[in-house]
């Protein structure tokens, strides 16, 4: 499922990305699996120049992997967050 979301994603195809996003949230089922998904769902965001949007994703993703000691990729999120919140920064 979120291989096909990331095939739309590059396709600029945002609503479809975004159903599939959604629906894999739903059937996630542990932190690790949501926080792979918000991850996903940050990496769109960031892609659609929503970097607010994205940068709370990453944060979210990045707690949630913390708690289920995934500390690398929690840090991976927490600097994809702190990227968005650099071009905040910018803008």
């Amino acid at each position: 499922m979120l291989v096909l979301a990331q095939a739309y994603q590059r396709q600029y195809r945002w609503h479809k990305a975004a159903k599939l996003h959604e629906e894999a949230l739903r059937l996630a089922g542990t932190p690790t699996r949501e926080a792979h998904v918000r991850h996903q769902i940050g990496r769109r965001l960031f892609d659609e120049g929503r970097y607010h949007d994205a940068a709370a994703e990453f944060e979210w993703a990045s707690d949630l992997y913390r708690t289920a000691g995934r500390d690398r990729l929690a840090e991976a999120s927490r600097q994809a967050m702190t990227r968005a919140s650099e071009i905040i920064g910018q803008s």
